[in-house]
């Protein structure tokens, strides 16, 4: 019996919702910023792979907008001084995120449940008020887990996504597959 080949993954595309965490993210420029706190988010991701038996290879990239950032606060260095400044407003905070990912699936017809973990490159966008938009850049061990049902042309899958390392976060996501 010849080994199974490797065959694409459908590449999906979802959008959803979760909770983001951010515990003294530095952020560079000119003088150095910590945002602390956390809040709702909006996700939008994406995944594409292969699948060779039970084993998936792949990628995943997102993109996560802080939809509330009242419980974000910024703490920097005074611009002449370097005496610490608290509690100025962060105006907003995008995520961007991709990196590799591995996992397993199991297959039964036109389901398939599935288990990743994946190392993704985290940059944080974030504007707070009267410094401007500083960045960070941080890697951040995710996991997901979920189930697709193929259609043929097309599939609808559902992930949970999570992370405790780094930058806490959770949230679920609804995608389309083509």
């Amino acid at each position: 019996m010849a080994e199974p080949q490797w065959k694409p993954l459908k590449t999906f595309v979802g959008l959803g919702v979760g909770g983001r965490w951010a515990n003294e993210l530095p952020l560079g420029g000119g003088r150095p910023f910590t945002v602390q706190g956390s809040g709702p988010a909006v996700n939008l991701s994406g995944s594409f792979g292969w699948s060779h038996g039970a084993l998936r290879l792949g990628g995943l990239a997102g993109y996560e907008l802080m939809i509330s950032r009242r419980d974000l606060s910024a703490t920097g260095a005074g611009p002449l001084t370097g005496t610490q400044t608290s509690g100025l407003e962060v105006k907003s905070a995008h995520f961007f995120d991709a990196g590799p990912m591995v996992g397993a699936q199991l297959v039964d017809g036109s389901l398939t449940g599935f288990a990743d973990v994946a190392l993704l490159f985290d940059l944080a966008a974030i504007e707070v008020a009267d410094a401007g938009t500083r960045l960070g850049l941080r890697f951040v061990p995710t996991a997901r887990l979920g189930g697709s049902i193929d259609l043929g042309a097309t599939a609808i899958e559902l992930w949970l996504y999570g992370s405790t390392l780094v930058t806490p976060r959770v949230g679920f996501v609804f995608g389309l597959g083509f």
